[in-house]
């Protein structure tokens, strides 16, 4: 069985193994009614999963699970060390504390992708909600169907010689990502229309809840660094990669805070004589204002210095694109905020729509009710 047991029920066909599901955002809970098997007359076109009563096709389960079979392949290579190329790797129990026990990758993959499926659902459902026009019920879980006319569309289309944007051929697992996303993005956008998502009062106050992560300007920063450049061919006075490496190496090695690293840089002239040459001091201002200018002439450096704390050395690290290795320290770093809310009001609206989206979607999910048919499943997620 999938899941923990759950004390919630639906009457089914005998023919069905059905599962009445409460899906939660960590578990899918099942209880069993029926004889337990499936009619071979049945299973042809199989129905995989109902959701809300609606059925879900074979071929529309194998879409989703291609996608989650990728994610659960690394997820037990980096936590047992599993080979995902062994014929029998989903159907292995990993991580028990005997043989037969643990998770078996395609119980999981199975379960993943009943969630994902019950998303999908629950994405549609909301959207129509919203008057998206949505495949209906009666055609939502024939993946094939619909993909086999989505592409006859665009083949018609590229032949009367109109712009088709996108791929110009979708497989199962690029249609179903497309129609969910439209989907979603048509649900947000009519939803941006509605009063609940341009109340003043809910857009600032959810300006505030999210200014300091999603509207905050760049800091001022103040960096000192040492470098070493070195030159892509050999030439007279000038450093090798190699070289540069080794004395920035070096000169790391005897830093051990920002008083050992502020005496050396105010010992080295601008383009100093030390060492042959091969080190240079410079200083950086950024600025909120030149901050992007500042990102595409020195990317690497930016990126660190964004990330250190006030006086304490970088780590060596190679700054490519000036072809030089370097050790760096910001000496101030000063906040300068947020974007003020009129600035960014229209995205703001655009976020508090799709977060109001995102709960309803949430709050379907959490009301969704599944019936498995298990046979079904566990072919499929053995295939």
């Amino acid at each position: 069985m999938f899941g923990r047991k759950s004390n919630r029920s639906m009457i089914c066909a005998a023919t069905m193994l059905v599962a009445a599901t409460a899906v939660a955002a960590t578990a899918i809970a099942v209880a069993v009614s029926g004889d337990g098997r499936l009619a071979p007359a049945d299973l042809p076109p199989a129905v995989a999963v109902e959701i809300d009563g609606v059925p879900v096709y074979a071929d529309e389960f194998r879409a989703v699970l291609a996608d989650v079979r990728l994610e659960v392949m690394a997820e037990f290579h980096r936590l047992y060390g599993a080979d995902v190329h062994d014929p029998r790797f989903w159907t292995i129990a990993y991580g028990g504390d005997a043989p037969g026990q643990g998770e078996r990758p395609g119980r999981i993959a199975a379960e993943r992708t009943i969630r994902e499926l019950v998303r999908m659902h629950a994405v549609r459902r909301e959207a129509a909600e919203l008057g998206v026009p949505v495949v209906p019920d009666a055609e939502a879980g024939r993946l094939s169907e619909r993909l086999a006319n989505a592409n006859r569309e665009r083949q018609e289309k590229l032949g009367r010689g109109e712009p088709v944007f996108g791929t110009v051929r979708f497989d199962e697992t690029t249609f179903r990502r497309y129609e969910t996303d439209r989907l979603a993005l048509d649900a947000v956008a009519a939803l941006a229309e509605s009063e609940a998502a341009n109340d003043e009062r809910r857009l600032l106050a959810y300006y505030d809840r999210i200014k300091a992560e999603g509207f905050a300007l760049p800091a001022s920063l103040d960096v000192r660094t040492i470098e070493a450049p070195y030159a892509l061919e050999p030439s007279p006075g000038r450093s090798t990669e190699e070289d540069a490496f080794r004395e920035i190496a070096r000169l790391s090695a005897s830093i051990s805070g920002r008083d050992d690293f502020e005496r050396l840089w105010m010992e080295l002239a601008e383009r100093s004589d030390r060492d042959g040459g091969r080190v240079e001091k410079a200083a950086y201002a950024f600025r909120p204002a030149t901050r992007k200018s500042d990102a595409e002439r020195h990317p690497k450096l930016v990126e660190i210095a964004e990330a250190l704390d006030v006086g304490r050395p970088s780590e060596p690290f190679h700054d490519e694109g000036r072809y030089r290795y370097a050790i760096a320290l910001v000496t101030d770093r000063a906040d300068n905020g947020a974007q003020p809310y009129d600035d960014v009001r229209d995205l703001v609206a655009r976020l508090y729509a799709e977060s109001l989206f995102e709960e309803r979607v949430e709050e379907r999910v959490r009301r969704s009710e599944v019936a498995v048919r298990e046979e079904v499943v566990e072919r499929l997620a053995g295939e």
